[in-house]
């Protein structure tokens, strides 16, 4: 698991491990600090867990729930699904064990409410998808069993709106089942209700909620990758289409300080992560660089508190920053294989490497335009030789 703590820094915990032909679930946990562009070692966890459900807390703590502790001898072989729970804690940098859940599951949502509590929605047991629904309070340290979803699902996005409700949306019924259908839960209620349909089915899409309220969808898995984007307007509990992304596939979406919306996506295992940028008031999308991400398997990205957007990719991370990191000690998530670092890539480097050439390019073709007996001259009158590179 990956996840961005309040302090800025991004723990990595859990996850398999694998070197050669040696595959086993990890307890490893280590952090990187952004700010000294470091990692550390952390303690490990009270046992191996992946797969799981993970929810920074407004603490600064971690909560872990669900997944998987041990890998199949063969890639299809079936293993258990648990019902574990730990938390990190920050302040002394240790694992504390919880109450399990009251079911067990991997795949379901988790999202931090207003109140500080945690929703725990959907996911899939040893049956397949479920409705089931669990609130987390990180004060009594005690999971209390809330509403059914009115849909079994699995992989769906789930947001926090502005108004304390919790949209949940697409996933799947089971497996080549994507689901239309999304719905609201109301913490004060502890209840479920429709909120329409999207434009198609979809598992794990992006899913981001806009300054002004709103919800973007872009992107998921039906049958194949989809390409698909829409808003979700909380005031009309209604859907609308919007311009199509570039890329298709799962993934992830986040707001940049520059308020354009930056989507990473990716289909099946193939591994590269295809970003781009989209314009919320235009609803112009500009397609970015592509990503080869090793591991860890989803590829996950964190955004830190300066709107900087990490990936982890092997043994190193790449950014929407511009900043590196070291390889740790040991990677503690994902399945990495064993050999030299994979270099690391810096997707703004690339977007700024883009210009420089657009820019050599035009002077170029200005000098070509310039007074052929006086190559030296200054360019014709009328012709502006500034050139300005705009997101």
């Amino acid at each position: 698991m990956v996840a961005s703590l309040p302090n800025g820094k991004v723990i990595l915990a859990g996850g398999i491990r694998s070197a050669g032909r040696n595959t086993a679930a990890s307890a490893e946990t280590e952090v990187y600090d952004h700010g000294q562009n470091t990692w550390a070692r952390l303690p490990s966890m009270p046992a191996p867990q992946y797969a799981a459900t993970a929810v920074s807390l407004a603490d600064g703590s971690l909560l872990v729930a669900g997944g998987f502790d041990t890998v199949g001898a063969t890639p299809f072989a079936s293993v258990p699904i648990i019902s574990n729970a730990v938390l990190f804690q920050t302040t002394s940098s240790s694992w504390v064990k919880l109450p399990p859940l009251p079911y067990a599951e991997t795949g379901a949502t988790g999202t931090l409410l207003i109140d500080n509590r945690v929703l725990l929605a959907g996911g899939t047991d040893t049956n397949g998808a479920v409705n089931s629904a669990a609130i987390f309070d990180p004060g009594q340290r005690v999971w209390t069993v809330t509403s059914p979803m009115l849909t079994a699902r699995t992989g769906a996005a789930a947001v926090l709106l502005k108004d304390g409700n919790v949209l949940v949306a697409g996933g799947a019924a089971g497996p080549g089942q994507p689901l239309r259908d999304a719905e609201l839960y109301d913490p004060v209620k502890g209840t479920w209700s429709g909120a329409g349909s999207i434009s198609e089915p979809k598992t794990q899409p992006a899913a981001l909620v806009l300054p002004d309220g709103r919800v973007l969808l872009a992107g998921g898995m039906g049958l194949t990758g989809t390409s698909s984007a829409e808003f979700y307007d909380p005031s009309a509990n209604s859907w609308q289409v919007t311009t199509s992304s570039p890329n298709s596939g799962q993934g992830q979406a986040f707001l940049l300080a520059s308020g354009d919306v930056l989507t990473l996506l990716f289909t099946g295992t193939t591994r590269t992560v295809h970003s781009a940028l989209f314009n919320v008031h235009t609803t112009f999308w500009a397609a970015g660089p592509d990503l080869r991400v090793t591991a860890p398997y989803p590829p996950t990205a964190v955004q830190l508190p300066d709107k900087t957007v990490l990936m982890l990719n092997g043994s190193t991370v790449a950014s929407f920053g511009n900043a590196e990191a070291p390889p740790p000690n040991a990677v503690a998530i994902g399945a990495k294989t064993a050999g030299s670092p994979q270099a690391t890539l810096s997707l703004l480097l690339l977007f700024g490497v883009l210009v420089v050439i657009l820019v050599i390019v035009y002077l170029w073709k200005r000098s070509r335009r310039r007074d052929p007996i006086n190559k030296t001259g200054p360019p014709h009158e009328g012709h502006d030789v500034s050139v300005r590179a705009r997101r």
